[in-house]
């Protein structure tokens, strides 16, 4: 039941409020995905490995899911804009129908197929039954992983971002605090087991945040279609392959560079990491700007749109110049002291080169926050597999196998690769401004 419609609140300081908790987000996810492999650590390479495996399955699994779930903060924050909380509850209710119906026959196929998945991705250099067991027991965590990022989306949507950052807090406490209690006794078994009380505890969280809501602002599984579905998916399944795409990046960069040695391997890996940890900056100011973007268009303001992105763009602008004199200079030192003399030797002033793609991140944050505010999903999709496979693949062969410039060649593709995304973005961004000026249903 429709409110009323009122002016939303789209200042910079409201989108710095409810920004920073996605960024924080953001960042403990970073390290709790690491965490795995330092607990593993002393059970030898094998382990690794097939741990490894299980883990880039359950990822690749859990991020396509949890992606459908933008369809909730989209719907739901022009819901918002629009006086409507019921319709944002609906949409967030619509959404955890849609991942279930998906998620259910796709984990229990991954589930009744690990040895054979984990065999052929694995091949020699993993124990295939050590990753199906592995696989089977974080499977189980699945389902309370894809509801806490539905309701991290509808969350979002309420600009109530804090709760974001406290679930993320309590996965990434409970994953280390089991695995490290049970490691000493079942061995990578508990490093499986924490990561399923992990996404359990952020489940947990959002759960008591929702029970603290009004009744009527409550999502719940229905058990009938509710009527959004489709238009649900239309919005999902572009991210869902995005999420899935976005995974096999670093295998790219790999193949990339397989042909030069392991310091040049360990340079440029280090390296991305580095500009991953301001990706995740500056998509979290995305992320929160496309609520914002979403109340315009509920509220039918397509001037405070245009204001919004304005203003956003110069605080994306501002955090990634201080991004870039922050990280520049310890390009190199970093991946000198983390993987040795020579890594660092192999990097050069090709950090700071890498460094200066926070630039291209700025424009291509907001080009593909503008698309998602107004319902085109497919643009990310479309931007990353012409510049992954038509830009950088091609080019990072050619510099990098042909003309052999190893580290360089690389960041010199990362930039061809955001120059070509930016220019499919850009393009989607100004049609459906375009097509849908004045449309805010």
């Amino acid at each position: 039941m429709s409110t009323g419609v009122v002016t939303p609140d789209l200042t910079t300081r409201r989108l710095v409020a409810v920004a920073w908790p996605l960024v924080l987000h953001g960042l403990v996810t970073i390290l709790v995905s690491a965490n795995d492999v330092v607990l593993l650590g002393g059970a030898g390479p094998l382990v690794i490995a097939s741990a490894s495996v299980a883990s880039a399955m359950l990822t690749v699994l859990v991020t396509g899911l949890a992606a459908f779930a933008v369809g909730a903060q989209i719907e739901g924050s022009r819901a918002r804009g629009a006086g409507d909380p019921r319709g944002a509850t609906v949409a967030a209710s619509a959404t955890l129908r849609v991942v279930v119906l998906a998620g259910l026959p796709v984990v229990t196929v991954t589930a009744l197929a690990a040895p054979l998945l984990t065999r052929e991705i694995g091949g020699t250099a993993a124990d295939a039954d050590l990753a199906a067991t592995y696989l089977r027991i974080t499977l189980c965590g699945v389902p309370m992983a894809v509801l806490a990022g539905v309701l991290r989306a509808y969350a979002t949507a309420l600009a109530r971002t804090r709760v974001v950052l406290v679930a993320s807090v309590a996965a990434a406490g409970t994953d280390i605090a089991v695995a490290l209690a049970l490691t000493p006794v079942l061995g990578w078994r508990g490093v499986a087991i924490g990561t399923v009380c992990g996404y359990a505890a952020s489940a947990t969280a959002f759960l008591v945040w929702r029970a603290r809501l009004d009744r009527a602002e409550r999502p719940t599984l229905p058990l009938r279609p509710t009527g959004v579905e489709r238009r649900l998916v239309d919005l999902g399944w572009p991210e869902a392959l995005l999420a899935t795409f976005s995974t096999a990046s670093g295998v790219v960069v790999a193949f990339v560079v397989s042909g030069s040695t392991s310091a040049v391997l360990a340079g440029v890996r280090l390296v991305d990491v580095q500009i991953t940890v301001a990706w995740v900056v500056l998509s979290g100011i995305g992320t929160a700007l496309l609520t914002l973007l979403g109340e315009a268009r509920g509220a039918g303001r397509d001037d405070l749109f245009r204001v919004a992105t304005v203003r956003a763009a110069r605080l994306l602008a501002a955090v990634a110049v201080g991004l870039f004199l922050l990280g520049a200079p310890l390009a190199q030192p970093i991946v000198r002291l983390v993987a040795g003399a020579d890594a660092g030797v192999a990097v050069g002033w090709s950090g700071v080169l890498a460094w200066t793609q926070v630039g291209w991140l700025v424009v291509c944050v907001l080009a593909v926050t503008v698309c998602r505010a107004l319902r085109d999903t497919r643009a990310s999709l479309a931007a990353s597999l012409v510049g992954e496979y038509a830009v950088f693949l091609p080019l990072g062969l050619l510099l990098c196998r042909v003309w052999s410039l190893d580290v360089l060649g690389v960041m010199l593709a990362h930039h061809a690769f955001w120059i070509a995304f930016l220019a499919v973005a850009t393009a989607r961004a100004r049609t459906a401004w375009s097509n849908s000026t004045g449309l805010t249903t």
